[in-house]
């Protein structure tokens, strides 16, 4: 059996501590994006502003209004964060930080309890560096803390025979879950947990220990516990909130077209188009586990291998974790990429359990499996070089981190070439792992001049600010597209005070503000409008239109 040495795994744990630090310290960057950051952000704040921990609220075309679309735990983990380190970038995504890190420790537990400490580094490793979860552990997003209550109940199911504790933390988990985003939880734990059940019945004649070992008594009262306050509490403030929450928000989504979405346009997605997300979002990894299913081709795809699986309970578990989210979305009409991310860490133990069983037949220091590594560390090297000529060119990204990624690029490949360390194998997985947390952070570095100017408010009202007479209030409108972000980042604004106004279509013609803020892809209807507006300046995307107030510098 191959097993790595302590130096090797003290490198590992110091490359996991250097992809938190690098996350960490790009926390703040970019500016908050819309539509979601910006809207969850701004929902998280007007709780608070309100004083109000049982609805979430939302300014919707300049009203504010309660939000029915989503439950407020992650709401009120911002609100926390808010209370602590104040309005900021930083503090409305520290929560989807802590619940990456909290994913982390429960992968290693699972992994570490079956494996032993070595595949606990690796799960944890594979899962923070791939590009989905890098980038979400570092946004005001629910998807991430969505993925920590089902992880919680997926880890706690598969442990439940081992002590009584897994078994109440599995009901516990998908109380959070539920409180998160709502009976999606459930779901997409029962995508994993009943087909495995079904299996292991159908392969042993009996049902897993895990299923009687579950607290069937307390368990469902935790859950209740955990879940049911709040929502009997929600639809008493907020009467029909259950049948919009349960029946639009969450069977309509992935049923039909048009669902009645009381917030915006959902995305609708071709049938199936879940499963190509699943390789970006996995990268690199998914490059590394398509070149080992082409070189292994013949090992497993034959009907021995398949049987094998059927006996094989956790490899079985963590490939069904793996696939379970693509698989719920192959038919679904409207979501995005972030829907794929609860099916992250099953694939990090899925890794990892074909890590062991390689390991246990010295198949992973073969050649086949020894030059896949080193191609993907090259190919990473590679990238690192051109990704910032490229986000030069195309993007405006800042030059000075963009020459630091081509150098940086430039010095791996060459270490590659000529280093002999990518020979072993759990050597290879950690300088890919940490290359790839460097490549993600000079991307968030040469990307955030990009996007803080082209899908954010906050640059354009802090060059609006500056054009407000000494002590006056400005007022700012947004005319044809509204970004949630400027209710976020606008009262936050002190020097001068700030109102921000969605303006439509009539109030354009004699705008009720000192500003208008529109984007360059609108400017055309603007001036069909009102082809006399006085352009002021150009911030990134936004175009800024003198107004009727008279608060703004002459």
């Amino acid at each position: 059996m191959y097993r790595p040495s302590q130096t090797l795994l003290n490198r590992s744990l110091l490359t996991l501590a250097t992809i938190v630090l690098i996350r960490l310290v790009t926390l703040g960057l970019p500016d908050l994006l819309d539509s979601t950051e910006g809207r969850y952000a701004s929902i998280a704040k007007l709780m608070l502003d309100r004083d109000d921990w049982v609805t979430p609220w939302i300014n919707f075309h300049g009203v504010e209004e309660p939000y029915l679309g989503k439950p407020p735990l992650h709401f009120w983990l911002m609100d926390i964060s808010y209370l602590t380190f104040g309005l900021n970038n930083f503090s409305a995504r520290l929560p989807s930080f802590i619940s990456a890190v909290g994913i982390g420790v429960l992968l290693a537990t699972l992994s570490a309890t079956l494996f032993g400490g070595a595949a606990a580094y690796l799960a944890t490793l594979i899962f923070a560096s791939s590009t989905i979860i890098f980038f979400l552990s570092g946004a005001a997003v629910l998807d991430i803390t969505l993925t920590f209550g089902i992880t919680m109940a997926l880890v706690s199911f598969l442990l439940a025979d081992r002590s009584r504790y897994w078994g109440y933390l599995f009901f516990i988990g998908l109380g959070l879950g539920v409180l998160v985003k709502g009976p999606i939880a459930v779901i997409l734990a029962g995508c994993t947990i009943a087909p495995w059940l079904l299996i292991r019945r159908w392969g042993t004649g009996h049902w897993p220990p895990q299923l009687r070992c579950l607290p069937w008594l307390v368990g469902p009262l935790l859950f209740l516990a955990t879940t049911l306050p709040w929502y009997l509490w929600a639809e008493h403030r907020n009467p029909g909130f259950l049948e919009y929450f349960f029946y639009k928000e969450n069977y309509g989504r992935f049923t039909s077209k048009e669902y009645g979405d009381k917030y915006g346009v959902g995305h609708q997605q071709p049938v199936g188009v879940a499963w190509l997300m699943m390789l970006p979002a996995l990268f690199p990894w998914s490059l590394i586990l398509i070149a080992l299913l082409v070189a292994l081709r013949k090992k497993l795809f034959t009907r021995a291998a398949l049987t094998a699986l059927k006996h094989d309970p956790i490899l079985l578990y963590a490939l069904i974790w793996a696939i379970s989210c693509p698989a719920l979305l192959t038919a679904a009409r409207q979501y995005t990429a972030t829907y794929v991310v609860p099916s992250i860490p099953g694939f990090a133990l899925l890794a990892v359990v074909l890590w062991r069983r390689q390991a246990e037949e010295s198949e992973l220091t073969g050649a086949a499996t020894t030059k896949i590594l080193k191609w993907a560390y090259l190919l990473l090297a590679v990238t690192l070089m051109v990704l910032p000529i490229v986000l030069i060119l195309k993007y405006d990204s800042d030059r000075s981190s963009a020459v630091a990624g081509f150098i940086a690029g430039a010095l791996l490949l060459a270490l590659g070439i000529k280093t002999s360390v990518l020979e072993k194998p759990i050597a290879a997985l950690t300088r890919i792992t940490i290359y790839s947390a460097i490549l993600y952070g000079f991307a968030t570095l040469c990307l955030d001049n990009n996007l803080s100017n082209n899908r954010s408010s906050r640059r354009v009202l802090t060059f609006a600010s500056s054009l407000a007479k000494p002590g006056s209030t400005l007022s700012v409108g947004f005319p044809f597209y509204f970004p949630f972000s400027a209710t976020f980042y606008g009262p936050l604004m002190t020097s001068p005070n700030m109102t921000i106004v969605q303006l439509d279509d009539e109030q354009v013609l004699v705008p009720p503000t000192d500003l208008i803020a529109v984007r360059k892809r609108n400017e055309a209807e603007l001036l069909k409008l009102d082809p006399a507006k006085q352009k002021l300046a150009e911030v990134g995307q936004w175009r800024i239109y003198r107004g009727s107030g008279s608060n703004i510098k002459n």
